[in-house]
């Protein structure tokens, strides 16, 4: 379960086909997953022209 008063951890990640997203918190010196989120690239998406690009696509559809 989410703690409101710990900062969150938000990690993402590109390939040529997907974009994923994992939110999570500190606990017990661990990080522990609060959430998870991914999705298929557009056939638009999928022409970007380097992983950079995927990589920052990533980051607006995780905080979206």
């Amino acid at each position: 379960m989410a703690d409101f008063e710990k900062p969150f951890i938000l990690q993402t990640g590109a390939s040529n086909v997907t974009l994923g997203a994992v939110l999570s918190q500190e606990g017990d010196g661990v990080g522990q997953p609060v959430a998870y989120a991914s999705r298929a690239l557009t056939a638009q998406e999928r022409k970007a022209s380097s992983i950079y690009e995927l990589e920052c696509l990533a980051v607006l559809f995780a905080t979206d």
